[in-house]
């Protein structure tokens, strides 16, 4: 999946190698505190791990909230969304997109 902050698998690679990890998923109990703590971290060395609060461990898991999780090239920004809200959000495109090219119609 490439996402050793949220999968444990990818996250023992990634310590393995010495990748960087960026956590883009925090609790729900504290999005504002994450996606500030996330945004402040700016960059960090290769390897280091970068989490939105100093008590929650990585990798994290479970569904959560967005956090530095925006990009200015795209204009999509899913930061303070819930887990199954920014995947409807960065899948709808692509939904639409297939749709065209396999001929469907929408009603």
């Amino acid at each position: 999946m490439a996402v050793p902050g949220h999968d444990a698998r990818d996250y023992e690679f990634a310590v393995r190698f010495n990748l960087h990890i960026k956590q883009v998923v925090a609790a729900a109990e504290t999005p504002s505190s994450a996606s500030a703590d996330a945004s402040s971290t700016g960059s960090s060395e290769s390897g280091s791990s970068e989490s939105s609060s100093s008590n929650q461990a990585l990798p994290y898991c479970e569904p959560g909230v967005a956090v530095a999780s925006s990009s200015s090239s795209s204009g999509l920004d899913i930061n303070g969304l819930p887990t199954a809200e920014a995947k409807n959000k960065v899948c709808a495109p692509m939904h639409i997109t297939a749709a065209s090219m396999l001929g469907c119609k929408h009603y």
